[in-house]
């Protein structure tokens, strides 16, 4: 419930400033920040994995700073929402799609790595409900290949 909301916030807040600024602001022709934000392709999700590596490790390791996972999060999540908010307030929807794809390459990106992190350093033993290791294996590669194949066909054209 809270990511739900947390991600219809930031593409609320998109939208609602979308409408109060001009469609040429919002073009990914005049605007290089949400081109490149809705057409991502495959290295965007050698980004996300490193940006999701990172963000895990520090909330596993001590020596790692505490504010490294929310910088990780504010830079790959935040971002791409609010594109996909301020492309459908100008109507753009396939724009709106493609920063929605990157959202959800980010995000699950994120959580691939942070199940692969937590099982390096055996946070599971930790929890009192065991699962089999090769049921996360399992679900991080179907994770991965949900996202890597539509970024690779985004890749190709």
């Amino acid at each position: 419930l809270l990511m739900t909301t947390g991600v219809g916030a930031c593409i609320l807040v998109g939208y609602l400033y979308g409408l109060g600024t001009l469609d040429e602001t919002i073009s990914k022709e005049n605007n290089e920040q949400i081109a490149s934000r809705v057409r991502p392709i495959a290295p965007d999700l050698i980004g996300a994995i490193a940006t999701g590596a990172v963000g895990s490790l520090a909330l596993v390791r001590k020596d790692i700073g505490g504010a490294v996972p929310g910088v990780a999060i504010s830079i790959s999540l935040v971002p791409p929402l609010c594109v996909v908010g301020l492309t459908l307030s100008s109507g753009k929807y396939s724009d709106a799609g493609g920063a929605m794809l990157l959202f959800i390459c980010n995000f699950m990106s994120i959580q691939v790595m942070g199940i692969f992190i937590m099982l390096w350093y055996r946070v599971h033993r930790m929890a009192r409900q065991r699962r089999s290791r090769w049921s996360l294996v399992v679900l991080m590669v179907l994770m991965l290949c949900g996202v890597a194949i539509p970024l690779g066909f985004a890749s190709r054209k």
